[in-house]
């Protein structure tokens, strides 16, 4: 298995502004203008269609995008799909208290990927809107058929129900209850990925440095039965809201901490410390002609890392 990393311009509201998506050897590299798709082992990038224009920035600057993109597999077809969702308004409204609330209309698109002939023309609307605002950015999570969206509570200007899944099957959206936490998830500083057959969630305290971090893991979104793994103190990633899972072994989690590190949580044996952390902004890439590039602190802001393995899937 093979790292990839992902540089992308940062938004300190958002760590996870765009992160790369995988699915059997293709990635999915999303912007604030669109998106690509590549299979680096047969070197084929293909460039989506254009997307509608977004929605005029909001005067505050408090919410930032206007899309999340996801990529993944229909089970049923065995068609790869790259999904959209995306505002078609959002107003924020000031309150007299200080505050301020949000009005918005809500779309999503799907465009299936093309063996050898590249993808649709047209993006294709979903047969009905999400049923929820999710945050812009956040790269959708790939699990068994669907996608899963973080829903955005200050938008929604409440608790969200869940996470709003997509089925790549029918192309309909729902909702997967998180998990019975000791205290409410804070869906913005929560993060999860596909671990070994399970999807996993991490979901962290609603303040920086502040409590700790579940571990809590999920075989199946039909039911939603939430198993809760681990219990990370705070000790570790201080001034970090979330961890974020990368994959994992039968003995260690490897997680993101902040913009640019990784952790390696041991499972068992002895408790979590700093010496399990990697600064990633010492990363050394080595080309093919064997040459070494380093890349020096001041040169990049956020790096990320999925993990990868090749594949002759055609785009």
């Amino acid at each position: 298995m093979d790292a990839m990393p992902d540089y992308h311009s940062f938004h300190p509201d958002t760590e996870a502004a765009h992160d790369l998506a995988h699915c059997d050897g293709l990635l999915l590299v999303p912007t604030d203008a669109g998106a690509r798709v590549l299979n680096p082992a047969t070197s084929r990038v293909l460039a989506l269609p254009s997307v509608v224009a977004p929605p005029p920035p909001l005067p505050s600057g408090r919410i930032v995008g206007h899309q999340a993109f996801g990529l993944g597999r229909n089970p049923r077809s065995g068609a790869y799909k790259v999904a959209r969702f995306f505002y078609r308004s959002l107003d924020e409204v000031e309150l007299y208290a200080g505050g301020c609330t949000y009005t918005y209309a809500l779309g999503a698109e799907v465009l299936t990927l093309g063996g050898g002939g590249g993808a649709d023309q047209q993006w294709r609307e979903t047969p009905a809107p999400p049923p929820c605002p999710v945050i812009p950015g956040r790269t959708a999570t790939f699990f068994k058929g669907s996608l899963l969206f973080t829903p955005h509570e200050r938008v929604l200007g409440k608790e969200a129900p869940g996470f709003i899944h997509l089925s790549l099957d029918d192309e309909l959206f729902g909702v997967t209850p998180g998990p019975p936490c000791d205290k409410r998830i804070d869906y913005a500083a929560s993060s999860m990925a596909e671990l070994r057959g399970e999807l996993w969630l991490c979901a962290g305290s609603p303040r920086p440095g502040i409590g700790s971090v579940e571990m809590w893991a999920c075989g199946d979104l039909a039911g939603a039965r939430w198993e809760r793994r681990h219990l990370v103190e705070a000790c570790v990633f201080h001034g970090h809201r979330s961890l974020r899972p990368v994959t994992a072994s039968a003995g260690a989690i490897l997680l993101r901490v902040g913009p640019s590190h990784l952790w390696c949580y041991r499972r068992q044996g002895r408790e979590p410390g700093y010496g399990d952390i990697v600064n990633m902004r010492r990363i050394e890439y080595h080309r093919h002609d064997h040459e070494v590039v380093e890349y020096q602190r001041d040169t990049m802001y956020a790096v990320s890392v999925i993990p990868y393995i090749p594949s002759l899937v055609s785009i």
